[in-house]
């Protein structure tokens, strides 16, 4: 059967404690990632809190999240210099 709604909750606020734990820790977790020793009582916690078919779509969410901000960044990066040159009131080559 379907988890309830107070088990939903439980399982979501299990899940953001391990992720928040994650990136407290300076890992932005993604599936097969080693997981920080002070996260992983979360890890368990949340594993048990949860159907593994939504750990599973959770990871899977989160996988996809890291690599759209892996991608996200490099562009930023590439097109940096040339916005920070114009929001700094330098000119823009034309």
């Amino acid at each position: 059967s379907a988890p309830s709604r107070s088990e939903r909750a439980i399982c979501h606020q299990a899940r953001d404690a391990f992720y928040t734990c994650c990136r407290e820790q300076g890992l932005i977790y993604s599936p097969g990632a080693s997981i920080p020793s002070k996260c992983k009582q979360l890890r368990a916690a949340y594993q048990k809190s949860c159907p593994s078919s939504w750990v599973e779509h959770f990871d899977q969410q989160q996988e996809e999240t890291v690599r759209r901000t892996k991608q996200l960044y490099s562009a930023i990066n590439q097109t940096a210099p040339a916005a920070a040159g114009g929001l700094a009131g330098k000119p823009q080559k034309a």
